[in-house]
């Protein structure tokens, strides 16, 4: 008892210095307010000012921005439909808002994705940061919770909160993120038909080929007669048809589905001939029929037609409403959050520490080093009641402060979506080379090799179906950026919590007094939220290039024609029927189109963003001092016991929460005495390792 009290008088004569350097810190943080931005401020009105500090400071202020984002997006989004109802002559819900060169509406299809990609991500990220509102705690909830002995998340996204929290927040909380699924989900398909390729009208490449032993050409049958009667008669005409190789004649019509070349006929050569697929009928000296391109047969040479490809960029009607209804949800979650929830949550660090500084939490007493690691054993299930030394041999890593569950779920979730990517990828380029020798296929293009047959899904329709299983792949990239979001919240925070050992400073809040400092962010500093957003933005465009839906209407000649295609033992044969409308549903054709190259780049994106947060969580340390678990709330409380007499000051009046603060060294302990950590606005001591600091008198027999 005697050491406790001479740490106490010790400690207590450093008032006078505490309060000097207060007032110099006052002084600094006065002059450094003079910057262009506060200059700036004055050109508001002074009433305006006053209604900005009084309803949105803090938190509100982010929430404000990300309702105005909401609202912007959405009214894009109504014009945007509008405009494709009125002039854009929508059929079957889909309205064309380009037909043209090819190349141009690939150009336009990129930018799109681009900026869809981008409002999408954004939008993502006004939902997560009102959501880690609604997911807050109460100190009514946290003191509930502390009861049962349970633990809330404090400062970071959290869905375990979610059970211990007011049923209506859970509801908005689980709204919000509903409301999300569909901007990534299919807002990629809202500008242009099915997201990539759409109802691009082509021309389909067939390929139809005789051979007879007097050079000259026989076809029994009756569907590619019109065909053969255009090259009879344009045979020569070199502006119309190429002369091609037979390795160039493979390359072409069976790597590429769309170029600008439409017919082609081949001369096989007979000595090599393997076409097994073909419906030619076979003499001792003539072979004469209608043929499919085989990519392993051998001609002597080609005649390949020159057209002219159309393609449409085109928009679902369906798919934007679904959109705009999101759109609609997130922002009245959003109002009610800003202005329909008057609870005050806490939802930062700073928030904690002054709640428990101001009402201390007794389920913790005596508990100033309780962390994340002894949680269980000191608190939860009292089995060790003994005393407890302050230890800490090394600076500890940041990957300390995030749960294992976090770590398993971010690595499982990575694998679900890098394992199958690089299955594809490798597939891919075993069947290209095997096939034809062929390399990388572009960002967005879809060859042969690279199609899945959708036979299920033909029709105008059937873009919604088909929507769902083409880009299943997005949702599992906007639950990965959460996941990592959550992973460097957890890191940061915990980087936060301890440099209040080292270094004293005011409490980061979401309502702040004039003494304290605010929060412009609730979850990841700026420069760090800003790269990783990037990075999602950036995923989620490579993903939208790797794999797509394809919808084809099959044209002949520069005359609509239907065509009813057959996948079969991995070549195509097509059969031309010929009179009916393009409008017919059977011209349209459905599959799935994929990249290997965008495949391959998103992969090397996937493995970048896991590098970069191991390392980070593997190398970088926190301060030594404070216990690890800056974002549990009961390690918080137990920081959070003030020494007898802190709670308020007689002298000034002013709550030592809107102090600077700094956590250390209370009451001196020894290898006999408890002493004492905590938060405090007078100048504390570094913990002298080996001591004791944490339980009561009566366990200081009793020594961990």
């Amino acid at each position: 008892m005697a050491d406790r009290a001479h740490g106490t008088k010790l400690l207590t004569s450093t008032l006078v210095e505490t309060s000097s350097e207060f007032s110099d810190t006052k002084g600094q943080q006065s002059s450094k307010t003079k910057t262009w931005s506060s200059r700036a401020s004055r050109l508001i009105p002074r009433s305006w000012r006053r209604v900005w500090h009084t309803r949105f400071s803090g938190w509100r202020g982010g929430a404000l921005v990300s309702l105005i984002l909401c609202t912007l997006v959405l009214v894009v989004n109504i014009l945007l439909l509008i405009i494709a109802a009125a002039a854009w002559h929508p059929k079957n819900g889909i309205a064309t808002a380009f037909t043209g060169n090819c190349e141009v509406a690939a150009r336009q299809l990129t930018v799109a994705h681009l900026f869809i990609n981008l409002f999408s991500s954004l939008l993502l990220g006004a939902s997560n940061y009102c959501m880690q509102r609604l997911a807050a705690p109460t100190r009514g909830e946290i003191d509930a919770a502390h009861a049962q002995k349970r633990v809330l998340d404090i400062g970071i996204p959290s869905v375990s909160n979610l059970f211990l929290i007011a049923p209506l927040r859970a509801f908005l909380w689980l709204l919000l993120g509903l409301s999300s699924i569909p901007l990534h989900f299919v807002y990629a398909f809202s500008t242009v038909s099915a997201a990539e390729i759409g109802l691009k009208l082509r021309s389909y490449n067939s390929v139809i080929f005789g051979t007879t032993s007097a050079n000259e050409v026989s076809f029994t049958k009756t569907g590619s007669l019109e065909v053969m009667e255009s090259l009879k008669h344009d045979f020569w005409n070199r502006d119309l048809y190429a002369n091609i190789s037979s390795g160039e004649c493979n390359q072409r019509y069976y790597a590429q589905l769309f170029s600008n070349y439409g017919s082609g006929w081949g001369l096989l050569n007979i000595s090599s001939m393997s076409n097994t697929t073909s419906t030619m009928t076979t003499n001792s000296t003539t072979k004469t029929g209608f043929g499919y391109l085989d990519y392993d047969n051998d001609y002597l040479y080609c005649i390949s037609e020159k057209i002219n490809p159309r393609c449409q960029v085109q928009l679902s009607l369906t798919i934007m409403g679904v959109v705009i209804v999101a759109n609609i949800i997130k922002i009245v979650v959003i109002s009610t959050t800003l202005c329909g929830l008057d609870n005050q949550t806490i939802i930062t660090i700073g928030d904690a520490i002054q709640s428990f500084l101001r009402e201390p939490d007794p389920t913790t007493t005596h508990n100033c080093l309780l962390s994340m690691t002894n949680i269980h054993s000191r608190w939860q299930s009292t089995t060790d009641t003994s005393a407890l030394r302050w230890r800490q041999y090394f600076r500890p890593y940041w990957h300390t402060s995030c749960s294992p569950q976090r770590w398993v779920w971010s690595i499982l979730l990575t694998l679900a979506v890098a394992i199958p990517t690089a299955v594809l990828v490798s597939l891919s380029q075993l069947v290209r080379r095997l096939r034809t020798g062929s390399g990388w296929n572009a960002f967005g293009r879809v060859s042969i090799d690279n199609f899945l047959r959708l036979g299920l899904l033909n029709g105008n329709n059937s873009i919604i179906p088909a929507v769902l299983v083409v880009n299943s792949p997005q949702v599992l990239i906007s639950f990965l950026y959460l996941f990592y979001n959550s992973l460097f919240t957890c890191m940061l925070v915990g980087s936060e919590w301890s440099q209040y050992a080292v270094k004293r400073a005011t409490l980061r809040v979401t309502l702040p007094t004039i003494h304290q400092r605010s929060t412009h962010f609730l979850e990841l500093p700026y420069r760090w939220s800003i790269p990783l957003l990037i990075a999602h933005i950036l995923l989620h465009w490579t993903i939208s290039q790797s794999i797509f839906l394809v919808r084809i209407a099959f044209y002949k000649d520069r005359q609509p024609t239907i065509a009813d295609v057959d996948l079969m033992m991995n070549h195509w044969k097509p059969k031309f029927v010929i009179g009916k409308p393009p409008e017919d549903l059977r011209t349209v054709f459905n599959g799935i189109g994929y990249s290997d190259t965008a495949l391959l780049t998103s992969l090397v994106i996937m493995l970048a963003l896991i590098i970069v947060c191991r390392l980070t969580a593997a190398f970088r340390t926190y301060d030594i001092g404070l216990p690890v678990g800056g974002t549990n709330s009961a390690v918080i409380s137990a920081a959070c016991h003030v020494m007898y007499g802190d709670v308020k000051r007689e002298d000034d009046g002013i709550d030592i929460a809107e102090k600077p603060l700094q956590w250390g060294v209370t009451i001196r302990g020894n290898a006999e005495t408890v002493g004492h950590l905590c938060f405090s606005d007078r100048v504390v001591e570094e913990p002298e390792f080996n001591c004791l600091y944490a339980g009561d008198e009566r366990s200081a027999g009793l020594k961990a």
